[in-house]
């Protein structure tokens, strides 16, 4: 069995319908190139699949905003490039957590977190 955490960081059991009744709410702290794939794909399969939200700093951030989310695939050795582009406004899109706190940003069901090594602290 599942379960979401509650305010007071206890699990809350969630059953298989209730699972079923809404995608997860995933957020990628870290929209580079391995959190920008993810997020893209995610975005691709829509709101059925999963409620996005981003965490990406600086400039980065407000041109997701702006532009929304591209993903340009070139494969090494042949096959077929491909390009996701999603609206401006298809993930919530913040620049920290704080910031998403402080906007009232729901509670995820999963954060992925995206940045490298050196970073990780600082995350």
């Amino acid at each position: 069995m599942w379960s979401r955490l509650s305010s007071a960081g206890r699990g809350i059991p969630i059953s298989t319908s209730e699972m079923a009744a809404a995608p997860p709410r995933i957020a990628l702290y870290g929209v580079g190139g391995v959190g920008g794939w993810l997020g893209s794909r995610l975005l691709e399969g829509g709101s059925e699949v999963a409620e996005v939200v981003l965490i990406a700093r600086g400039a980065h951030g407000a041109a997701i905003r702006e532009r929304g989310l591209r993903l340009d695939v070139d494969p090494v050795g042949g096959g077929a490039a491909t390009s996701v582009q999603t609206a401006p406004g298809a993930a919530e899109v913040y620049s920290s957590i704080e910031e998403a706190i402080a906007q009232g940003a729901r509670l995820v069901d999963f954060m992925i977190l995206a940045v490298k090594t050196w970073q990780g602290a600082e995350a």
